[in-house]
């Protein structure tokens, strides 16, 4: 029997590597800069949406009327080893700061996941102390064939889990 060469090899990879088995977890990549709350006339008119969710008059944080999000999905999480990464962190790491390999399906998400986006990990099923952790984009290099959308993101693993 002939191989049949039909589908680019990073199609066929992703038959198998995006399956939900190894992509078992949920994210929110979240747009800091798409965030809006509502402003003080906010009477559902989009025009009165600000930036800054703190009240000062009232020395409280707003909940987002517009969460930022350009993708909600699910991921594979995986730790960089730390000896293989050496970037200035590594020489004074006081937050403990982790890189971490995070994949999606090969068609999601922006185009661009661009350095300083934040992500969510919602649901880790398989490691529920990684819910609620929050982490921020640092590149999202691969190479021009890929099975996978893949981007690197640290974390500060000193840090517990947030709900918001």
């Amino acid at each position: 029997m002939a191989v049949s060469f039909s589908n680019s090899w990073n199609d066929l990879i992703a038959e198998v590597s995006t399956l939900e088995e190894f992509q078992n977890s949920e994210i929110k990549i979240v747009d800091p800069r798409a965030v809006r709350y509502p402003g003080p006339d906010y009477p559902g008119d989009p025009d009165d949406l600000v930036e800054d969710g703190y009240d000062w008059q009232t020395d409280t944080h707003l909940d987002p009327v517009i969460d930022g999000a350009v993708y909600s999905g699910r991921a594979r999480i995986i730790p960089i080893r730390a000896g293989v990464f050496s970037g200035g962190n590594v020489q004074a790491n006081a937050t403990v700061e982790r890189a971490v390999r995070v994949q999606i399906p090969q068609h999601a998400g922006p185009e661009y996941i661009r350095k300083g986006l934040t992500v969510q990990i919602v649901s880790a099923p398989q490691n529920p102390s990684l819910e609620g952790r929050w982490g921020s984009v640092s590149d999202d290099f691969q190479g021009a064939a890929s099975a996978s959308r893949t981007f690197t993101m640290f974390m500060d693993i000193d840090g517990g889990a947030s709900d918001g």
